[in-house]
């Protein structure tokens, strides 16, 4: 029952995390959502047969989402749907694939090595900085927004008077709750010793502790 208990919160947690994740990367990626949700699950399937560590997670990345939409989607024409043709980033993940694969073979690993901290530690924090300031219109409720960060920061910041109070408030509101529930799972509970608690009682900590594990997330 314990190897059991353990599978079900690990399927829980990765389903709680990788659902809402994925369709966040696809937005960041200027793609229709379904296509985060593709992209978290189908790595997993050709790893079962190519991969060599049980450990390694799979699936998007915030910068991968962003490399994404800067050379693959915002250069796609537009869908009478006013979608992005998601063609170009497909093929873009194709080559990319290629590409490592290629590189797995010849190992070229090495390569990384050459890369200096400060330069990965740079990119890093740009590309933070980008998806985050990145999001705001999606706060604000602002639309037609460019994706150049010079251009989005400007026109983010000439239309704040445009701003959408609903949607302003509902993102206040879910930065507050996904706060609150990162504190859930360090709640100190005070038993009597004596007193073993009641199964209820046990099945709602263990609740509150699952949403925690999901906030944090």
């Amino acid at each position: 029952f314990g190897a059991f208990q353990a599978d079900l919160i690990a399927g829980l947690t990765v389903g709680l995390t990788v659902i809402p994740q994925g369709l966040a990367y696809a937005q960041v990626a200027n793609l229709p959502p379904q296509y985060g949700l593709y992209s978290a699950f189908m790595g997993c399937f050709v790893y079962v047969f190519l991969g060599t560590s049980k450990d390694i997670t799979l699936g998007p990345t915030a910068i991968m989402s962003l490399m994404t939409a800067t050379f693959g989607t915002d250069l796609a024409p537009t869908l009478p749907s006013g979608e992005k043709d998601p063609t170009m980033a497909i093929v873009l993940t194709l080559i990319s694939g290629v590409i490592e694969l290629a590189m797995g073979i010849l190992k070229l690993g090495i390569l990384v090595n050459f890369i200096s901290f400060p330069v990965i530690s740079a990119f890093t924090s740009a590309a933070a900085i980008t998806i985050a300031l990145g999001q705001v219109k999606n706060i604000l409720g602002l639309k037609n927004i460019p994706n150049e960060f010079l251009d989005m920061v400007y026109e983010t910041c000439a239309k704040i008077p445009q701003t959408k109070v609903w949607d302003l408030t509902m993102g206040l509101v879910s930065l507050v709750i996904v706060i609150l529930m990162r504190y859930l799972r360090t709640i100190k509970w005070k038993d009597n010793p004596d007193v073993p608690p009641s199964v209820p009682k046990i099945i709602f900590r263990k609740c509150l502790w699952l949403i925690g594990i999901g906030g944090k997330c």
